[in-house]
C-alpha cells in the first residue's frame, strides 16, 4: 500500500489535506461524477502535485464515452497535467516543493522491453497510463513518478502549457518522423492542426492546414491526419508527391479501421505515431523555451469537465480544450 510522503524518512509534514474534489469514471459507461477522494498517497519515487491545470482531449472523451476498453475502474481522467510540487517521496531527486511540472499520458514504463530498449517507451506494453491505468489530473492533487515527469517554465500560463504535453509532444514526434519533408499537409481536429502547424513553423517546415475536399496537385512532401481523420487519409495520399509520406497520428489502441492502404505503385507510404517519449518532451520544451508558441485554447473551470467534453462530444471546440484550477 502506498504511503503519505510525510509519513516516509524525508517526506514533508503538512503537504496537502487528506480528501480533495476529484471527477471519477466508476466504470465503463458510467457518469462521471465530481465527488470528495482522499488525496493520493505518493509512493517513493513519486512527486504529489497541485494540480493548476489539466487538458483533455478526444481519447479522455472516448473514455467517459465508454469507448475505449481496458481502463482501471474507479479513475480519475485527464493525462495533459500542469501542477506544482507539494509533497515527494524520499527516493525523488531533481524536484524541489513548488516546482512546476508536467505529466503526461506515459506515467511509467518497465525500460527492459524492446520497444523501450529501442527507444520507443511510449509502445511499452507494460506502461502505466495516465488517466488510464493510473489517476489523472482532473482533481485537486496528482500523484506521479517523478522520472516520468518533466520541469516545466514558470513564465508561460499553465493553460498554455497542458496542450504540449499531449498533443504538443505527439505532434513534434510525427514532425520528427516527416525527417526533411519541407511542404507538409495537416488534416485533423482544430486544436492539434493548430498546434502542429506552429511547431512544423519553428522547424522551418511550410505547413498547410487543410479539411476535407481541399484541393491540391499532389505537390505535398508528406502530411500528418490527426485522428479522428481518418476519412482524410486517402485525401492526404492523394495531395503528397509520388515517395511521399503520410503519418496517422492517433493514441487509440490498434485504431487502423478504415485507414486506407499504401499506394505502392506510386510508393507513397503511411505510418502511425501513437504518442511521445520522454525525449520528445524535452526536446519539444527545449525548443519552445528559445521560440514559445500560443495554442488556440478554450478555457473551463475544474468544475465545469462536463461542459468540456461535450464540447469536444459535439466537435465544437475551436482549440485545444483546457480545465483550470
Amino acid at each position: 500500500m502506498a504511503t503519505r510522503a510525510s509519513e516516509i524518512p524525508g517526506g514533508l509534514d503538512g503537504a496537502a489535506p487528506c480528501s480533495m474534489w476529484a471527477t471519477v469514471l466508476s466504470g465503463l459507461g458510467r457518469p462521471l461524477a465530481r465527488i470528495h477522494v482522499p488525496v493520493p498517497l505518493p509512493r517513493t519515487h513519486d512527486v504529489l502535485l497541485r494540480v493548476l491545470a489539466c487538458g483533455v482531449r478526444e481519447l479522455d472523451r472516448m473514455l467517459i464515452d465508454g469507448l475505449l476498453p481496458g481502463a482501471r475502474y474507479p479513475i480519475i481522467p485527464g493525462h495533459e497535467v500542469v501542477g506544482e510540487v507539494v509533497d515527494m517521496g524520499h527516493h525523488v531527486q531533481g524536484f524541489s516543493m513548488g516546482d512546476r511540472v508536467g505529466v503526461s499520458r506515459l506515467g511509467w514504463a518497465c525500460g527492459k522491453c524492446q520497444a523501450c530498449l529501442r527507444g520507443s517507451e511510449h509502445l511499452c506494453r507494460l506502461a502505466r497510463l495516465t488517466g488510464f491505468t493510473q489517476d489523472g489530473g482532473l482533481a485537486e492533487y496528482v500523484s506521479a513518478d517523478y522520472r516520468f515527469c518533466v520541469h516545466l517554465p514558470s513564465g508561460p500560463p499553465v493553460s498554455a502549457l497542458a496542450p504540449l504535453l499531449g498533443e504538443g509532444a505527439t505532434a513534434y514526434r510525427a514532425l520528427r518522423v516527416l525527417r526533411e519533408a519541407h511542404r507538409i499537409g495537416l488534416y485533423g481536429s482544430a486544436g492539434a492542426t493548430r498546434l502542429a502547424a506552429e511547431l512544423a513553423g519553428l522547424r522551418g517546415r511550410e505547413a498547410q492546414i487543410l479539411r476535407a475536399g481541399s484541393s491540391l496537385a499532389a505537390d505535398l512532401d508528406a502530411a500528418l491526419v490527426f485522428w479522428p481523420a481518418r476519412d482524410l487519409v486517402r485525401d492526404a495520399l492523394e495531395a503528397v508527391v509520388d515517395g511521399g509520406l503520410v503519418v496517422w497520428v492517433s493514441e487509440i489502441p490498434d485504431d487502423l479501421d478504415g485507414v486506407p492502404a499504401p499506394l505502392p505503385t506510386r510508393e507513397r507510404r503511411v505510418r502511425s505515431v501513437a504518442g511521445a517519449t520522454r525525449r520528445d518532451m524535452a526536446d519539444l520544451l527545449a525548443l519552445l523555451t528559445a521560440s514559445p508558441v500560443e495554442p488556440a485554447l478554450e478555457v473551463f473551470p475544474m468544475s465545469a469537465a462536463e461542459e468540456a467534453f461535450a464540447r469536444l462530444r459535439t466537435a465544437r471546440a475551436t482549440g485545444s480544450v483546457v480545465l483550470v484550477s
